[in-house]
């Protein structure tokens, strides 16, 4: 699935949602995993609804972890839509790769992008590389607060991911 501009989030997430039909976290065609639990994480791959949004509240480095499962995916890009607080928009992030939930590759690394400073803005961001991945992270360093507190927090409306899906092989 190659980014198109018009189609910001018609990527390997809709593709999934559209073949299953439903919510594919709720639904556990993928898992999502976050350093602390979050009751609407659901939302992030909801990506019809642009105005719901996911809001992580870490004391530390912030992350969501995609688990593909049996699938993998070679990245050519992300789009990033940031939620509804240009604040809490991210700063300094980056996403990485991983087959073994330990060894993980940087793919993106973006800091101090000031269009995503815009209530539910959206930017898409090439990788350096795409081999393929059964674990995907996005790992925010810090947003644009200035507050302490404030800035491991991730406020986000949606991820979404471009490039080429592998399909697990039938047996």
């Amino acid at each position: 699935m190659s980014y198109e501009e018009d189609n910001e989030l018609l990527g390997i997430i809709a593709n999934l949602t559209a073949l299953a039909g439903k919510n594919i976290y709720d639904n556990r065609i993928i898992f999502i995993n976050t350093p602390v639990p979050v009751k609407n994480l659901h939302n992030i791959v909801d990506l019809k609804n642009q105005s719901s949004t996911i809001r992580i509240l870490c004391n530390s480095t912030n992350y969501i972890q995609y688990d593909f499962r049996e699938r993998q995916i070679a990245l050519t890009s992300v789009t990033i839509q940031v939620g509804n607080n240009e604040i809490e928009s991210p700063d300094h992030w980056a996403i990485f790769g991983s087959n073994n939930f330990q060894d993980w590759n940087v793919l993106i690394e973006i800091n101090n992008d000031k269009r995503l400073k815009h209530q539910f803005a959206i930017q898409n961001y090439k990788c350096s590389e795409s081999s393929y991945y059964r674990y995907i992270m996005f790992l925010q360093n810090h947003n644009f607060s200035n507050r302490k507190g404030n800035q491991n927090v991730i406020n986000l409306s949606s991820i979404e991911f471009f490039g080429q899906l592998q399909e697990p092989s039938s047996q």
